[in-house]
């Protein structure tokens, strides 16, 4: 699935530790495991808050895919399945 955002956090991190998560996200890694992944190798979530998960997303504009943090309290505007 491929989702448009406007209201997630970029993963911010280490090239290496990016390039690793989207190497992950593209082999189909599950979105939680990618968080666990990340935050394992020291890459903290926005908030607090519990259940995060990483998704691969288009920011307005962009040509490539990004990671993104997402809550699942936190909706995308726009999903094309």
């Amino acid at each position: 699935m491929t989702r448009f955002v406007d209201i997630a956090t970029p993963v911010t991190a280490p090239s290496t530790v990016v390039d690793r998560l989207m190497e992950l996200f593209e082999d189909a890694t599950d979105s939680l495991e990618l968080a666990q992944i990340a935050t394992a190798e020291g890459v903290a979530p926005p908030d607090d808050r519990p259940d995060w998960t990483i998704v691969g997303a288009y920011a307005p504009g962009a040509d490539e895919p990004a990671l993104f943090w997402l809550h699942p309290d936190d909706e995308p505007d726009t999903q094309i399945d």
